[in-house]
């Protein structure tokens, strides 16, 4: 999927041009610079990670080769990671770190399966199959990676040592897990049995051939994506997912709208977007580099709604009150007895 990325003032866009490769777009005072071709003799399946220093990419070319690109200072290095037997296909390539170290998972077929690979780049590391999957959505967050194994059981490994060894339960017939960062807290969303739009266990609505549910926020407000057929939904949540608006049709998915990856501050987002008049226009979210909605820093959400705060808070108080009665009735009834015997 095409990737933008923030890195030192500059605005970098990576995408895949047929006929010509892996293509990069760079944002200079305001403008588009023309498209320079990275690595040619590629069909599109790359994927992007940035640190503080450096941006990598890793591109899988048209030879069953893993390349792997680094930019730093202008430059760009790159040399071949490794070449994969044909029998080998990938399908979805993500790179991410834990502890330094760059982390590269892919999903591959191999002999009718659909496999889950782990490699630690660097240090001579050997590709390793950690599980069976039965879609190639999968996402990673922190030192986690998520994703729907053969069981259709939605899963996750934890690979905060550089190897994940076993799986963790999260829900069954689940799957396109996405997670979000969002004022010190993550949230889990995905699709249930292919029509059920789940958000932190919870079912929010439902639709039919439902995919890719993505979160944004603007404004201290939860917006909820996500496609069905040929249409684009979405839902808000002002009180951080506790209640939801009534599911409403927001556009007709033309073929040009497609999901693009951001990437700020390491953090990871996905947008409906789509290249209008030279520019990128992302639905639901004007500012997808927006430091107060991405940073681990922000603020809590002030309160939606006092009244209810209120309200409930009253609530309590009467039970509380009704509470003290019953002890004090309880009390008395127990001096009653004491002076009969």
């Amino acid at each position: 999927m095409p990737t933008l990325i923030h890195f030192r003032q500059e605005y970098l866009l990576f995408f895949y041009k047929p006929g010509e490769g892996l293509c990069l777009r760079i944002k200079k005072n305001h403008f588009w610079q023309e498209h320079i071709v990275l690595l040619r003799e590629t069909d599109g399946i790359f994927n992007i990670f940035s640190d503080d220093e450096k941006i990598h990419a890793i591109v899988l070319n048209q030879q069953n080769e893993l390349v792997y690109l680094q930019y730093n200072n202008n430059n760009w290095t790159k040399h071949k990671l490794c070449t994969l037997k044909p029998e080998i296909c990938p399908t979805r390539l993500l790179l991410c770190e834990s502890k330094g170290h760059i982390n590269l998972f892919y999903s591959a077929r191999y002999n009718d399966e659909l496999l889950l690979i782990h490699c630690l780049l660097g240090n001579h590391a050997q590709p390793r199959i950690i599980d069976r999957l039965s879609c190639d959505a999968f996402v990673s967050f922190r030192t986690r990676i998520y994703y729907t194994n053969a069981q259709e059981q939605l899963v996750y490994q934890d690979f905060s040592d550089g190897k994940p060894e076993h799986f963790f339960s999260v829900a069954n017939q689940a799957k396109m897990p996405y997670l979000f960062f969002y004022c010190g807290k993550s949230y889990l969303t995905y699709v249930e049995n292919e029509k059920n739009i789940i958000f932190e266990g919870h079912k929010i609505t439902e639709s039919s051939d439902a995919k890719n549910p993505l979160l944004l926020t603007s404004d201290n407000r939860l917006t909820l994506l996500w496609q069905s057929h040929s249409f684009l939904y979405y839902t808000n949540s002002d009180d951080g997912g506790a209640s939801w608006s009534k599911p409403l049709r927001y556009l007709h998915t033309a073929s040009e709208i497609e999901i693009f990856e951001v990437i700020s501050n390491r953090h990871r987002f996905y947008y409906y977007a789509a290249p209008i008049a030279g520019e990128i226009h992302f639905f639901a979210n004007p500012s997808p580099f927006k430091e107060s909605d991405f940073s681990e820093d922000s603020p809590t959400p002030s309160p939606p709604d006092f009244e209810k705060l209120r309200i409930h808070l009253e609530l309590l108080q009467r039970d509380i009150k009704q509470l003290r009665a019953q002890i004090q009735g309880l009390q008395n009834t127990r001096e009653a007895l004491k002076t009969d015997e």
